[in-house]
């Protein structure tokens, strides 16, 4: 469901930032309209660098707490970040569309955050995923 949810985010500002972007007031040519996806990569970067050492340490810090056992859900708390900007990211790209804000807010803001979005939780999900699979009972 989380990779489900990045994907839908993703594609949700794939499939209006032609129609937004190319009309008024913003004009952008078709070249322009896929430079804007430079700012998924931006916010895909900052998600590659911050999402697992991140959860990494949260999970380090857990085990610690937790007598030197470590559980899979303890990487989850490092979601709450990423959650919250998944959801601001997506808000102001739906609501800087429909009142036509600054192309730079909906661009470098909405579209950095989605960007986000779509690396980090998919990564901590996926890790969670893999220890309680593979690694449980390993620290």
């Amino acid at each position: 469901m989380t990779t489900g949810a990045a994907a839908n985010s993703l594609l949700c500002v794939n499939l209006t930032q032609s129609q937004v972007l190319a009309a008024p007031p913003y004009d952008f040519s078709p070249g322009s309209v896929g430079y804007a996806n430079f700012a998924l990569a931006a916010g895909a970067i900052v998600a590659l660098a911050t999402a697992g050492p991140m959860s990494d340490w949260m999970a380090v810090r857990a085990t610690k707490q937790n007598g030197g056992i470590r559980e899979a859900e303890m990487r989850l708390p490092a979601l709450i970040p990423y959650i919250l900007i998944a959801a601001v990211g997506m808000t102001i790209v739906g609501v800087g569309h429909q009142r036509k804000w600054p192309w730079e807010v909906i661009i470098i803001l909405g579209f950095g955050m989605v960007g986000t979005l779509c690396v980090a939780i998919p990564t901590i999900v996926i890790t969670t995923h893999i220890w309680a699979d593979y690694g449980h009972g390993h620290s």
